[in-house]
C-alpha cells in the first residue's frame, strides 16, 4: 500500500477518532495538535520502495514514542499493525489520561507504557520494525543518548523535530552542524524545550548515533527559521535506518515485569537470547543498570558475570547507583540464535511489600556485533 493510500485511510480514521473523543465524558483537555497530519508529511518524505510503508515494516512491532493521545498508534493498529504506545505523564499534555480513555473507547489492544526519556530507559520490547518519534527530540535533555539507544532497538525511525537555519540574531547556521540550547520558557513559554538543531546538526547527530538518513524534508518557515519565534518554526521529517540492522534481543528467564518507568528488576540469574543475521567474530552486550544501596550492606563490591557459551566476563562495581556493563566476546559465531546468561553475586533481602527475588534493575539491554 503506497503512503498516499495510507494517508486516505488516515483521513477516514480521523473521523472515527473525533467521534470517539466527542462521546467521552472527560475532565481533561485533548492534545491540541493533529497527530495524524504527520501522514501528510510522510507522503512528501518517502521515496521509491520506501513509500510502501507497511511493506517496509514487514509485519514487525511498531512503537509510537511520545504518543500524545495515541492517534497515530490507534490508526496504525487499525491498519493491521502491532503497536506499542509510549509517553510519560510529566511531559504528556494531559498526563496520559487521553490515550488511556481513547484506547478504552476504541476497544484498542495497543499496549500503553510510561517511559521517561530523560532517564536511562527500557522500551516495552527489545526490538521494533519501526519507531515513530514525532515532535519530541527537542524536548529531551540528552538527544545523543536517546537516538543512540533507539538505534539498538529498531531498524527504522520516522523522526520529526524542530530545526532552525538562523540564530535569534540572524546569523545563518543551516550548513553548520550545531544546536541551539533554549533558555527556560524561551520557546512557547515551555521549559521542556532544550536542543534545536540546524539541519546539518541534526544530520550529524544521526550519523554519530549510528543512523543512515534515507529521506529528509523540511517544512514550515524554511527560508528564515529560528529556534525561538513561533512564526519562524521549521520542522525536519526524517526516515533513518539503524546501522545495527536486524540484531534482536529476546528476554528469557529471570526478568520481572517492567515498572512504570520501563525499568525491569531481575533475579540473581537472568538470561536473554539474541539473533545474528550472519556469521560474526565479535559480540558486545551493553547493559545500562542500577545497583541498589542495600546490595552493599555487607560487601564492598558487587560483581556481575556474563556468560556466552564457554566464555565468561566479570565486572566488579564498588558503589551503588547507575552503571554500564559492557564486554566483548570474540569467537566464530554462526548465524542464528545464541543465549547470553548473567549472574550477580548479591541479592536483596525480601521486604514486606516485595517478596520477589531481586538483584538489580536493568534500564536497557542491547547488543552489537561485527564480522571482524
Amino acid at each position: 500500500m503506497d503512503i498516499s493510500q495510507l494517508l486516505d485511510l488516515g483521513f477516514a480514521f480521523k473521523q472515527k477518532l473525533d467521534q470517539a473523543k466527542a462521546g467521552l465524558d472527560r475532565a481533561f483537555d485533548w492534545y491540541p495538535y493533529d497527530s495524524l497530519s504527520n501522514l501528510v508529511h510522510l507522503d512528501h518524505l518517502l521515496s521509491g520502495d520506501r513509500r510502501q510503508l507497511l511493506d517496509l515494516i514487514a509485519a514487525r512491532p511498531i512503537l509510537d514514542l511520545c504518543c500524545a493521545d495515541g492517534d497515530l498508534a490507534f490508526f496504525l493498529e487499525s491498519a493491521g499493525c502491532q503497536v506499542d504506545a509510549v509517553d510519560h505523564p510529566i511531559g504528556n499534555y494531559n498526563g496520559m489520561e487521553g490515550v488511556m480513555a481513547l484506547r478504552a473507547a476504541l476497544g484498542s489492544h495497543a499496549a500503553i507504557s510510561q517511559v521517561d526519556l530523560n532517564q536511562p530507559f527500557m522500551l516495552p520490547k527489545n526490538r521494533y520494525g519501526a519507531i515513530f518519534f514525532f515532535g519530541a527530540l527537542y524536548h529531551v535533555k540528552n538527544p545523543f543518548h536517546v537516538m543512540e539507544a533507539l538505534a539498538r532497538h529498531t531498524e527504522y525511525c520516522f523522526l520529526s523535530t524542530r530545526i532552525a537555519n538562523t540564530l535569534p540574531g540572524g546569523a545563518r547556521i543551516e550548513a553548520e552542524p550545531i544546536a541551539y540550547l533554549a533558555d527556560r520558557d524561551e520557546v512557547n513559554d515551555d521549559d521542556s524545550n532544550y536542543w534545536i538543531f540546524s539541519r546539518a546538526g541534526l544530520e550529524r547527530l544521526l550519523e554519530r548515533t549510528h543512523w543512515t538518513v534515507l529521506d529528509i524534508v523540511t517544512v514550515g518557515a524554511t527560508e528564515h527559521s529560528n529556534p525561538v519565534e513561533a512564526g519562524r518554526d521549521e520542522r525536519a521529517f526524517v526516515l533513518a535506518r539503524s546501522v545495527y540492522g536486524a540484531t534482536e534481543v529476546r528476554l528469557l528467564d529471570g526478568w520481572h515485569a517492567p515498572e512504570d518507568t520501563g525499568w525491569r528488576w531481575t533475579k540473581q540469574r537472568f538470561s536473554a537470547a539474541f539473533s545474528l543475521p550472519a556469521a560474526a567474530r565479535r559480540v558486545q552486550p551493553l547493559v545500562y543498570l542500577y545497583l541498589a544501596p542495600a546490595l552493599f550492606t555487607d560487601r564492598s563490591t558487587v560483581t556481575i558475570t556474563a556468560a556466552l557459551g564457554a566464555a565468561r566476563h566479570a565486572q566488579a562495581y564498588g558503589a551503588p547507583g547507575r552503571h554500564l556493563f559492557s564486554c566483548e566476546f570474540a569467537a566464530d559465531f554462526a548465524a542464528g540464535e545464541h543465549r547470553l546468561d548473567f549472574f550477580l553475586d548479591a541479592v536483596l533481602a525480601p521486604e514486606p511489600g516485595d517478596q520477589r527475588e531481586r538483584s538489580l534493575i536493568v534500564a536497557s539491554l542491547t547488543l552489537s556485533h561485527s564480522p571482524e
